[in-house]
């Protein structure tokens, strides 16, 4: 899947951070321990917003380089996301 990160995005009410969220909403319970760009081996530093080719918008870990890139993303296409509410 294709998606790129979204910036300006107010943190949704009752999480601590972005990472929060992605865990309590992902349903993975716990973060990856790679980031989710396909072809990555990094650990994830955050997690960030994106937005994929369609509009939808939602949650994933990336690795560092990865979560500052403005570049459109190839992700792991079994990567649980958390849907932006």
């Amino acid at each position: 899947m294709l998606a790129r990160v979204i910036t300006g995005l107010p943190l949704p009410a009752g999480s601590s951070s972005w990472l929060d969220y992605y865990v309590k909403n992902s349903g993975a319970g716990t973060v990856l321990l790679y980031c989710a760009v396909c072809g990555c081996p990094e650990p994830p530093a955050e997690a960030v917003p994106m937005e994929d080719a369609n509009g939808a918008r939602f949650a994933v870990p990336l690795c560092q380089r990865h979560a500052g890139s403005r570049d459109w993303l190839e992700l792991y296409e079994f990567e649980q996301i958390a849907a932006l509410k």
